[in-house]
């Protein structure tokens, strides 16, 4: 099986608390959700639009570029 796919099917999007971050991330690599302004009418409404965009976000970025970054920040 190729790395990339293998990794895509590895990885889930975690909630992350580490030094000045908070936040949506991958377990698999360094990738985190840099959450843009919120948008919406309610607050409902800005948290549907914000985790939609991050699910959007996680399930495209490329995994495999970040494993060897994610890999190194383990080691620290």
């Amino acid at each position: 099986m190729d790395a990339a796919v293998r990794s895509a099917k590895d990885r889930k999007l975690v909630w992350i608390e580490r030094g000045d971050f908070w936040g949506w991330g991958c377990s698999r690599c360094s990738w985190v959700f840099d959450s843009h302004a919120p948008s919406g009418e309610s607050f409902d409404e800005v948290m549907r639009n914000t985790m939609s965009q991050c699910d959007i976000e996680f399930v495209s970025h490329p995994c495999v570029d970040r494993e060897e970054a994610a890999n190194e920040q383990q080691k620290e």
